[in-house]
């Protein structure tokens, strides 16, 4: 990967930006516009929306994107998480009723994107598969999904491919066990630290 070195890549004819000599982002299809022809008009306009937020062109009304938290804890302890500074260790999952009421509140005002899993492993929590679900439920265009991949069972990805989840960002962070555990503060986790989730093919 040392010819990208630098570059953000998103698709052949999109332009490179340059960053601080490290390989940020990879993606060997333009999702976007592979979203769009699923979505249609309305999934480009979301993207132009976006794009004016972020370039501090306009001031939506309403948020274009929520961030959803399941629980509080995590199974794996990496060394550049803020999780690392929590004064709690106290592992609470997100209730039903939270959930409802979120879900209902994005259905309420037409929020285009979610992104689960932001600073804890989201597919730890035991109901996951019922909560993403709920937000495939809504009219929502944009569901993110976050993970460690650890948990990305053959199951969990046959699921995300049948309720036809958008986006699944799986951080790897590593090519080599030793790296991997220095980074990830894993331990026992039965030697697969090497292996490829075992759902990651299915949602690649």
């Amino acid at each position: 990967m040392d010819q990208f070195k630098g570059e953000r890549i998103v698709n052949e004819n999109v332009t490179k930006v340059l960053d601080n000599h490290q390989l940020l982002h990879y993606e060997f299809t333009n999702v976007e516009k592979t979203l769009e022809s699923i979505h249609g008009d309305a999934f480009r306009k979301y993207r132009e929306r976006w794009n004016a937020a972020s370039a501090l062109k306009e001031i939506p009304k309403a948020p274009l994107y929520v961030v959803f938290e399941t629980n509080s804890y995590c199974n794996m302890k990496c060394k550049m998480c803020t999780r690392n500074f929590f004064t709690t260790e106290e592992k609470v999952n997100i209730s039903d009723e939270i959930v409802d009421r979120i879900i209902s509140q994005c259905q309420e005002h037409n929020i285009p994107s979610i992104f689960v899993g932001a600073s804890a492993e989201c597919l730890i929590h035991p109901d996951i598969k019922k909560i993403l679900g709920k937000m495939k439920s809504t009219d929502t265009l944009d569901c993110f999904l976050m993970t460690n991949g650890y948990n990305l069972t053959e199951d969990i990805a046959n699921y995300l491919i049948d309720i036809q989840f958008e986006r699944v960002y799986v951080s790897l962070d590593a090519a080599q066990d030793a790296t991997y555990k220095k980074i990830r503060g894993a331990t026992g986790t039965g030697g697969r630290e090497s292996e490829p989730p075992a759902g990651a093919e299915k949602v690649a």
